[in-house]
């Protein structure tokens, strides 16, 4: 009987190690094997039984290589059919190709034939145009309408508080009128005054301290210097779990209870529900719900029941429409029983074997 180590061709001769060589069909567990010419740089490889079917490269570069001089245009898997090729610019009029590194999903979008028809003949949106226009917006970037209205107003005063006389601190540009009362007088550098950053909060405070006679109490604010700018913010702790939060000291405004995060202020209004409202919110949900799955239900019915007189018109039965659009009979049949949506991969694969426009599915497909 072999010893392990004769059986990995190794053996003692004279106190020496001598080893054989036990590669390829020389190793006993050798299992064959087959050699096989590169498809890039002809040259001969061998692999083991499980890739001789597969195996078609020598090393990745070479299958790199192949793949780009070979599969290209229509030769490539994902080469799209209906693909431009051209377009006509939408300032000029002239016409322009895909680039040569330019995707696509790029060149489908693309309306203009370069930068400057681009900028010229582009779309802006500005104003209530824009979808983030907010009407009564007050943008405290130094580029917008208020940064250039503060500029001026500091100016006008000579960088000097108004209020205190004090210079060489952090100057704010305060309304007269106020900001949301008055918008005409919003941008006019009559209607400002200037203010060291105390002065201005303590205008700003007297509103806060009314706010607080309603039923808030007053806190303190804390200063803070963050970003060459003084702040002032409200430190407290969550009414809820207890953790302690600090924000803005504009957000703690009109506000008579404080929460670190939406889950823990959910929870104390829960906690605080009456039960007659718990009562009638349980209803509500119920009926909400009831009301969605019949909806839900007859959608599905409705899109199942045209799709049956689609198929019976056509003269197909269902175990044949299933195996042409790659689905089980059964699962057919629960789409014509209304059981469930049916999706926009098989709506595609319908359409195309029913010979019918997408667009007909489209008007009868469930919302839900």
């Amino acid at each position: 009987m072999k010893s392990r180590f004769e059986e990995k061709g190794i053996f003692y001769h004279e106190d020496k190690i001598l080893k054989i060589d036990m590669t390829g069909n020389k190793n006993p567990n050798w299992k064959g094997g087959e050699d096989i010419i590169c498809l890039n740089c002809e040259k001969s490889f061998h692999v083991v039984p499980a890739r001789q079917k597969t195996a078609k490269f020598c090393s990745r570069v070479c299958k790199g290589k192949w793949m780009s001089r070979n599969l290209r245009g229509e030769k490539h898997p994902n080469w799209q059919i209906e693909r431009p090729k051209t377009k006509y610019c939408r300032k000029c009029g002239s016409e322009f190709f895909q680039r040569k590194t330019e995707a696509i999903s790029f060149f489908r979008k693309r309306k203009f034939c370069s930068k400057g028809c681009a900028d010229v003949g582009g779309l802006r949106y500005e104003g209530e145009a824009h979808p983030n226009y907010k009407a009564a917006s007050r943008r405290k970037a130094a580029r917008g309408k208020h940064g250039a209205w503060a500029h001026a107003v500091i100016s006008r005063d000579k960088a000097i508080c108004k209020e205190c006389g004090a210079k060489d601190v952090e100057l704010h540009a305060h309304h007269i009128k106020q900001f949301s009362e008055h918008p005409e007088k919003r941008w006019q550098i009559s209607n400002g005054i200037t203010l060291c950053y105390r002065c201005h909060w303590q205008i700003h405070e007297l509103k806060i301290q009314n706010d607080d006679a309603l039923g808030q109490n007053h806190v303190i604010p804390s200063e803070s210097y963050k970003k060459g700018k003084q702040s002032r913010r409200w430190e407290g702790f969550c009414e809820w779990c207890g953790t302690f939060i600090s924000k803005q000291w504009s957000q703690r405004k009109n506000r008579a209870h404080h929460f670190c995060s939406k889950s823990c202020a959910q929870k104390h209004r829960i906690r605080h529900l009456s039960d007659e409202t718990r009562q009638k919110m349980s209803v509500a949900q119920k009926d909400a719900a009831l009301r969605f799955r019949s909806e839900r239900i007859k959608a599905h019915s409705q899109s199942g029941t045209f799709l049956q007189n689609l198929r019976i018109e056509k003269d197909i039965s269902q175990r044949e429409l299933a195996g042409l659009i790659g689905i089980s009979q059964g699962r057919l049949s629960e789409l014509e029983n209304g059981k469930y949506k049916i999706s926009e991969k098989i709506t595609v694969r319908l359409a195309s074997v029913l010979e019918v426009e997408i667009s007909v599915f489209e008007l009868i497909a469930p919302t839900h």
